[in-house]
């Protein structure tokens, strides 16, 4: 839904020729330890925030493993590409301050809060930061942060920020307006805590984090064609996650093997088959002797029991098969089940019998779980579809 949202934002509010990088100028590949941070996110939450990221970087100056950190709290693992101009300017100067292999102190951006590891330095290619590339949007590539706060009711106290840009944020007051949004000194300090800068590209980080968080936010609030297809995307994902939920519950053994029994006829073999089981024996007695003793047993039970019963270790007065036969698979079965030539008997069993039933279709599911299985998930869905349609209505 994120990266939905970053590329419908960047087709609202494309980059500009003036912004876009040449084909021959270097970029900084790096990946980061990164903490998304709501712009309506409590002090106290934060200092929790800068707390944690304060001891990753003091664990992996020390010298334990980045790639460890990454994995366990970073809200992002890819690794991506900085080029001049193109990121908030507090990431993009510590990437091109930084060596290949180190890593930063924690840096606060509109996107969060960050502790960069530079991978390698890369020429980039012309279209990588384009106008309104999917990477200029996924990245919080420089967007004109003075189009965004007309866009989205940025009003600044001009006598406070001329003070705050001064050093003197003593007290609590309120600095600027976005929307209905008072964004005060309170949380200037609390950027700057975190944000080591001169006092002026400060309150311009802060300002720019402000109004990138606040537009990435409430962009979509409005009628636009490019908000309702970001509702419509949502919503789609919900319906789906919740359609998933709904079905997976019902996917049950049961229900399986009633959806198969009012579908049977959906699952019929191509052909007749006969399933059953296939019994060589030494003589005619033992022959008939096996077909009466086996005739009360069900099929699962036939083949263990004349093993059991009539088997040796050196000369079994029985050779039995058993499975599902279709036309050619077995040439006692054809002759006996569907009128075939009548084979050679075997040499040591001689007399032959075959005992079981034609099938056109399974008993039961299992022998086509899969595609029993997905059909009764496409009409759970089907289902579960037309109640949601139905409830919005």
């Amino acid at each position: 839904l994120e990266r939905r949202r970053d590329s419908l934002f960047a087709l609202r509010f494309p980059m500009t020729e003036a912004v876009a990088p040449r084909g021959d100028e270097v970029g900084v590949r790096v990946c980061h330890i990164y903490r998304r941070l709501p712009q309506d996110i409590s002090s106290d939450e934060l200092n929790s925030a800068i707390r944690l990221f304060d001891a990753i970087s003091d664990s992996i100056a020390r010298g334990h493993s980045f790639e460890h950190f990454l994995t366990t709290y970073s809200d992002e693992t890819g690794d991506f590409l900085i080029g001049r101009h193109q990121m908030p300017p507090e990431l993009e100067d510590a990437a091109f301050a930084l060596s290949i292999g180190q890593a930063s102190r924690p840096i606060l951006s509109p996107a969060g809060i960050h502790i960069l590891k530079v991978l390698a330095v890369e020429r980039m290619a012309p279209d990588v930061y384009g106008p309104g590339s999917p990477a200029a949007a996924a990245h919080f590539r420089s967007f004109d942060v003075e189009t965004l706060g007309r866009a989205f009711g940025y009003r600044p106290d001009r006598e406070a920020m001329d003070e705050a840009a001064q050093g003197r944020t003593a007290g609590r007051r309120t600095l600027f307006h976005i929307g209905r949004t008072a964004y005060t000194t309170d949380l200037l300090r609390l950027y700057a805590q975190a944000h080591p800068a001169a006092t002026e590209r400060q309150v311009d980080g802060f300002v720019r984090k402000s109004v990138m968080d606040y537009a990435y936010s409430h962009f979509t609030d409005d009628d636009s064609p490019l908000s309702t297809e970001y509702r419509h995307y949502r919503d789609s994902l919900l319906a789906d996650a919740y359609i998933r939920q709904v079905t997976e519950e019902q996917i049950t053994e049961h229900n399986l093997q009633a959806y198969f029994l009012r579908h049977r006829d959906d699952y019929r073999y191509p052909s007749v088959r006969y399933r059953g089981v296939v019994i060589h024996a030494t003589d005619k007695r033992t022959a008939r002797q096996a077909r009466r003793f086996l005739r009360s047993l069900s099929e699962g039970e036939r083949v263990h029991a004349a093993a059991l019963t009539f088997g040796g270790p050196d000369h079994p007065e029985l050779i039995t098969e058993q499975g599902l036969f279709a036309i050619g698979d077995n040439a006692y079965v054809d002759a006996e089940a569907f009128h075939g030539p009548r084979p050679e008997p075997l040499s040591t069993h001689p007399v032959t019998i075959v005992m079981g039933r034609r099938l056109v279709a399974p008993d039961d599911y299992h022998e086509v779980a899969e595609r029993v299985e997905a059909d009764l998930r496409r009409e759970l869905i089907g289902r579960q579809m037309a109640v949601l349609e139905e409830d919005a209505k």
